[in-house]
């Protein structure tokens, strides 16, 4: 319960920075790419951060560090970086312990903007155990500003309870809401259209 309370309150904490704040997105070529925003979001420096904050990036952002500068990753970190498939995931296990954070895009229907999520869970022995860090971000990349803005989840409310994850595409476009109930895992889709999110 702690966990969840914990959870909530970081949530909304950063609802008020997250309506003002605006991510530069730097990259090379036509259009960003998924490690552009992963760095734009995990490792630019775009003003003061919350010292929580840090503490809960700072193994992605080394993860991401090291894949810049073409160096092997730490013991029991995996970084996948699937720039066709506009996917990026990181992972650090640890005594049973599992975090998971994973990133992606869609590219919007009218062809200006782009919806990046951002997901990250914990983990115990292979089920959804809610961490003081969990949940889901959403933020919309303008092409002309070459900017991201927070927004929030479009379609749909984001659960955060014990024993609930989601997951991101990392081929086709819907997003799996995880649920576990009595040891069953039940997964619900929540399809792309273009815009949102929904059943």
């Amino acid at each position: 319960m702690k966990r969840l309370t914990l959870a909530i309150m970081f949530a909304l904490g950063t609802l008020g920075v997250w309506a003002q704040e605006t991510i530069s997105v730097k990259f090379q070529g036509a259009a960003p790419d998924i490690f552009d925003f992963a760095w734009a979001y995990y490792c630019q420096d775009n003003g003061d951060e919350e010292e929580d904050y840090s503490e809960s990036v700072a193994g992605i952002r080394d993860a991401l560090v090291s894949y810049k500068n073409g160096e092997n990753q730490f013991d029991n970190v995996t970084l996948t970086v699937d720039k066709k498939n506009g996917f990026l995931c990181y992972e650090f296990l640890h005594q049973g312990d599992l975090t998971r954070i994973e990133m992606c895009y869609w590219n919007e229907a009218d062809k200006q903007h782009k919806l990046v999520a951002c997901s990250r869970w914990h983990y115990f022995n292979g089920k959804p155990d809610l961490g003081q860090f969990d949940g889901m971000t959403f933020l919309r990349y303008t092409n002309a500003t070459k900017r991201m803005t927070y927004c929030e989840a479009p379609g749909f409310e984001v659960v955060y309870e014990s024993g609930t994850s989601y997951s991101l595409p990392r081929t086709g476009k819907d997003i799996m809401m995880n649920k576990w109930d009595g040891g069953m895992k039940v997964q619900t889709a929540l399809k792309w259209n273009g815009h949102g999110f929904g059943k």
